[in-house]
């Protein structure tokens, strides 16, 4: 039986609704649909850290050059955030760029990130100063040990990249004060072609979520006042990129049988990450007309953000 990381409630190993195999790490992965709680997750789970600073994965190297614009998954926080100021951890930091805006409004800030590159990059470019290539585990011995708890602790993009979610909320509450806020984002599970996206697969991504899965992760670890809010929403560029990556898939499916001889991976690239998949010039320019027609016929669909914020107050249930 495989068991769900979330309510814990068991399903039959043979009822995965999707099979993926990663030539980043050769490993085959089934993607589960829990029927309780509706959370998607994939089975094995196991995070690769030397993956993120090897650059194994999309704009890795953005974040260890340290030019990265903020985010459209952190903007909401600068908007709906009740607090301007405290004490404030965020969790996967990259290079820093949240915290450098954070810093900007009156937080004292702090990041973790087990990406050393990352890091470095947060330090040197950005001029951070409490930053650390650490694992949560590691940075909590470290807190406790200093007698450091925060007002705030932010993880933006981190929770689908979690292979343990009990112990990631459990390590978050331990740092956290009483009556202390979270706030973070996640790709949205409900978007518009997610199962297109090349980095939403293991052993990058483990979960999908949707906002009402969310609710129910974090009302069962003593969460209140949770509030949502759209992230980003797709552009004509974004289902462009979707159509592409549709097709790209399909002609690597077809040289499935000879991967060994061409090194061609399941999402278009070959196993040596400075070697891309041809796409010539013309199929481009004929997915962007595609894409312009395809529009009308899910404007729909755009209504669902690409990614989903969320904000919350942590009061423990069993406090003295």
């Amino acid at each position: 039986m495989i068991v769900c990381p979330l309510c814990k409630t068991q399903t039959n190993e043979n009822s995965f609704v999707q099979s993926y195999f990663s030539s980043i790490n050769d490993k085959e992965y089934k993607l589960y649909h829990c029927f309780k709680c509706q959370l998607y997750f994939w089975d094995p789970m196991g995070i690769v850290a030397e993956l993120y600073e090897k650059e194994m994965f999309d704009t890795y190297d953005d974040y260890h050059m340290g030019d990265k614009k903020l985010s459209e998954w952190c903007i909401p926080f600068f908007t709906y955030f009740p607090l301007k100021k405290g004490r404030l951890l965020d969790v996967g930091c990259a290079d820093g760029v949240f915290l450098e805006h954070a810093q900007r409004i009156g937080f004292e800030v702090w990041g973790i990130d087990f990406d050393g590159k990352s890091i470095e990059a947060a330090t040197k470019k950005r001029g951070l100063k409490n930053v650390y290539q650490m694992s949560l585990e590691n940075f909590i011995d470290y807190a406790h040990s200093e007698n450091l708890k925060f007002d705030v602790i932010t993880f933006f993009e981190v929770l689908e990249h979690q292979d343990n979610l009990d112990k990631f909320l459990t390590s978050i509450k331990s740092l956290l004060k009483d009556e202390g806020y979270i706030a973070g984002s996640v790709p949205n599970g409900e978007r518009l072609l997610p199962e297109f996206d090349h980095l939403d697969y293991p052993p990058h991504h483990f979960t999908r979520w949707s906002k009402n899965v969310l609710r129910i992760f974090l009302n069962k670890e003593d969460f209140t006042h949770l509030k949502f809010y759209p992230a980003s929403f797709f552009r004509l560029v974004d289902i462009s990129y979707r159509l592409q990556n549709i097709f790209t898939n399909t002609i690597a499916l077809n040289f499935k049988k000879t991967r060994a001889e061409t090194n061609v991976n399941p999402i278009g690239t070959s196993t040596d990450k400075n070697k891309k998949f041809p796409f010539p010039k013309k199929i481009k320019k004929f997915f962007i007309l595609l894409s312009a027609l395809f529009f009308s016929v899910v404007v729909s669909k755009f209504k669902k953000a690409q990614n989903i914020y969320f904000q919350a107050a942590y009061v423990p249930f069993n406090r003295n």
